[in-house]
């Protein structure tokens, strides 16, 4: 799994991934500390991506997710 956590300028791209969960994971935190640190994901761009899996979602976006400019 690729997991972009309150992380900026992410380029994820050209990969084939695998998985038996989510594929890519964007969040922004995580619980008290996630909201304490206060950092959304920004500026994440994800192209040419392949993503196997045959449990989960192939991209999600975490409920506590604060996105800026994404684009798929």
């Amino acid at each position: 799994m690729v997991c972009a956590d309150s992380c900026e300028n992410v380029v994820i791209k050209n990969c084939y991934i695998s998985v038996g969960d989510d594929g890519i994971a964007i969040k922004s935190g995580w619980d008290q500390y996630g909201i304490a640190y206060g950092r959304p994901s920004a500026n994440i761009i994800i192209q040419n991506v392949i993503i196997r899996s045959m449990v989960r979602l192939d991209i999600r976006l975490f409920s506590e997710a604060v996105l800026i400019h994404f684009t798929i």
